[in-house]
């Protein structure tokens, strides 16, 4: 069932037939490349955006390396 104890968190989104959206009970491991996938996100991200969304909702994955760095001032650089 969906909980703490999940590793998918409380939301699943399916989009092939194993791989899917969802959140995680892990939230230190995001942004590591540990998934078998999937798309795991922040429980109050997928949360969001599984209200939002609607069944059937067609998908696009685009796969852009970027690098992400926050500096001494708090900024988030891209």
């Amino acid at each position: 069932p969906s909980g703490p104890a999940n590793p998918l968190g409380y939301r699943w989104m399916g989009i092939w037939s194993d791989y899917g959206i969802h959140g995680t009970n892990a939230p230190w491991s995001i942004g590591s490349a540990v998934s078998n996938g999937c798309i795991r996100m922040y429980e109050e991200d997928v949360e969001e955006l599984f209200d939002k969304v609607s069944y059937g909702t067609p998908v696009r994955i685009t796969y852009d390396r970027i690098k992400v760095r926050t500096n001494a001032d708090g900024q988030v650089l891209l």
